[in-house]
């Protein structure tokens, strides 16, 4: 066989294996990516996976969260039981950051509006378009801005975003509840951690949720006060 034939035909052969990849990858992107940070189009996907070498690694590991703040946390280490069951699976692209097994209930939706009343109600939050993700709400304390700006929901999987101090990140992720956001400190926001919280799977989760904004709430009040 002519040796420029055969090269032409394996670069041919690889060069299809390659688009068939790229193709399959960005329709998986794209379920992924709606409603998320980044454009859902091409240069969206560019900036989605060049955050895979870009971002933070292991967002499970304790490790990887440096004390930005000093003293002590607002989480009762003793009072956070270990979430039950496997620890879902989240999304290889780090922007986006959303979770891939374990579908939300078909309750999602009713348990997150309750959590967020209650939380209006205890902690006199605001309900407010998020400044950390585009096209979606999110809870603020006394200020709009990114350091007052709690939480957040994302509706494609139920999970969310919050803010805490790097000490209840340790006991958020090291009870499964949550991993770390890929996002380090001081890109987005100057203080604390934002941790992802798994999609709550019952009334049970969300009472657990509410520690986690009870600490949110008393970090940001805190940094207010320094």
């Amino acid at each position: 066989m002519n040796r420029s034939y055969l090269n032409a035909s394996l670069a041919i052969g690889g060069g299809t294996l390659a688009l068939y990849y790229v193709v399959r990858d960005y329709r998986a992107w794209k379920v992924v990516a709606l409603h998320g940070g980044a454009p859902v189009n091409v240069l969206g996907y560019l900036v989605s996976t060049l955050s895979i070498l870009v971002l933070r690694g292991d967002r499970r590991n304790p490790k990887q969260i440096k004390d930005t703040v000093g003293g002590k946390g607002f989480l009762d280490p003793e009072a956070v039981e270990k979430r039950s069951g496997p620890v879902p699976a989240v999304a290889k692209w780090k922007v986006p950051q959303r979770q891939v097994t374990e579908k939300q209930p078909d309750n999602s939706e009713g348990l997150a509006e309750q959590f967020y009343e209650q939380a209006i109600e205890k902690h006199g939050l605001q309900l407010e378009p998020s400044l950390v993700e585009n096209h979606i709400s999110a809870l603020f304390s006394n200020k709009r801005d990114p350091e007052h700006e709690l939480i957040h929901r994302h509706p494609t999987d139920g999970t969310f975003h919050l803010l805490v101090h790097p000490q209840d990140a340790k006991v958020i992720i090291e009870n499964n509840w949550g991993e770390l956001f890929s996002v380090p400190p001081g890109w987005v926001r100057n203080n604390g951690e934002t941790v992802l919280l798994y999609c709550p799977r019952s009334q049970e989760d969300i009472t657990v949720f509410h520690k986690f904004l009870d600490a949110s709430a008393a970090f940001i009040k805190s940094q207010d006060s320094n």
